[in-house]
């Protein structure tokens, strides 16, 4: 059954990006009226219903593709009138160090709760909070994935809280070098959560974590369970074979070759490591605590209320801030080549290479003559 072209039309106008799916939207009806009931000449409960299954649901299966956001690369350009969802949240003005181990706490603080009984009286089991700076977002349409931060501080979002899929309404917003800037009074915060989404955010998060500690793949564990992230994998280094020293050939008259052994050669720096980095505030090359913004921690920077249009000048460092943060990400995935992690309790002795025997010229041995009577 087709949906009243008074929903249709009431859909499109409320939400005019991306445009939501025909035959979703008619499946969508079918279940109102159906399963739940609601009557079809009822239009609000048709309003409230179908909307609450929109903001429910991931916006690939109800919206129409390439309907949604701009090109992903676009600069200089605005977003208005937009539905999106996060699909990633992360915190970027706080190391992945410290990220890992406010984790780790709030891991063991949600294990004590339970025990909550056995435990001695004044002991506090709150849920530490992860440390609060810059947060930066991936949002999607549906279709296509654009990455944003938070330019100003919005009290709705907490790492953490925030469940992946909630919805936005992007009001008006500004897009820098394909970076959306998310401010509390260009956007509009629906809620909800899509269980798909929701049900990864922990693995993804730590996920993100690897790469920004620069941990292999093939260690996920070093994350999850603090022993384990503090021996890391081992690779000896089997020492080069000895190169034979070969007898040197004795013709007489001439006396035996003294062979002298030259010292092994100073060991050559590996050029190709790539040094381990952890992507603390100081790495990023620039300052997050920047006039049009706010400072690193829970106070609002000075000299704004968040809610004055302040025109062009908010944006006069973007190029710096974003060229910092981008060329922060790339060192954040370069792989590790030819790095060697050695465990204290097993350190393997690295012999240096043996070098070939010099051999030296023989002295020459004049002949002697014996004249006898």
């Amino acid at each position: 059954m087709a949906p009243p072209p008074r929903l249709t039309n009431w859909l499109k106008v409320t939400y005019t990006r991306p445009h939501i799916d025909p035959e979703w939207l008619r499946a969508c009806y079918e279940y109102i009226t159906g399963e739940l009931g609601v009557s079809p000449e009822d239009f609000e409960g048709l309003k409230i219903h179908v909307e609450e299954q929109l903001l429910q649901s991931s916006l690939a299966d109800s919206a129409v593709r390439d309907t949604g956001f701009p090109d992903p690369n676009s600069h200089n350009i605005q977003i208005k009138d937009t539905l999106c969802e996060i699909v990633a949240l992360t915190e970027i003005g706080h190391s992945a160090f410290t990220l890992k181990n406010v984790r780790q706490a709030r891991v063991d603080k949600e294990d004590l709760a339970g025990l909550a009984g056995d435990l001695e009286d004044g002991e506090d089991y709150s849920i530490p909070k992860y440390p609060r700076s810059m947060l930066r977002f991936e949002l999607s349409d549906g279709t296509k994935t654009m990455r944003a931060i938070e330019y100003r501080r919005i009290p709705d979002f907490e790492l953490g809280v925030t469940p992946l899929g909630t919805k936005i309404h992007l009001k008006e917003v500004n897009v820098r070098r394909g970076i959306i800037y998310l401010e509390p009074r260009g956007i509009q915060v629906k809620g909800y959560q899509t269980a798909e989404l929701e049900d990864r955010q922990d693995q993804d998060f730590v996920r993100g974590l690897r790469l920004r500690m620069r941990l292999s793949e093939e260690n996920p564990e070093a994350l999850l369970n603090p022993n384990v992230g503090s021996r890391q994998l081992e690779r000896t280094t089997e020492p080069p074979p000895a190169v034979p020293v070969v007898a040197p050939r004795i013709t007489p008259p001439r006396a035996a070759t003294r062979v002298v052994n030259n010292p092994p050669p100073p060991a050559k720096a590996n050029l190709n490591s790539a040094p381990i980095v952890d992507l603390d505030p100081d790495d990023l090359e620039i300052d997050l605590d920047y006039e049009d913004s706010y400072s690193i921690g829970d106070g609002v920077g000075d000299g704004h209320s968040g809610d004055v249009d302040e025109g062009e000048g908010d944006y006069s460092i973007d190029e710096a801030f974003l060229q910092g943060l981008d060329e922060a990400e790339q060192r954040a995935q370069v792989v590790i080549q030819d790095v060697i992690y050695i465990d204290e309790d097993s350190q393997v002795e690295i012999q240096p290479p043996v070098g070939p025997a010099k051999r030296t010229p023989p002295a020459r041995i004049e002949e002697v003559i014996d004249i006898s009577d």
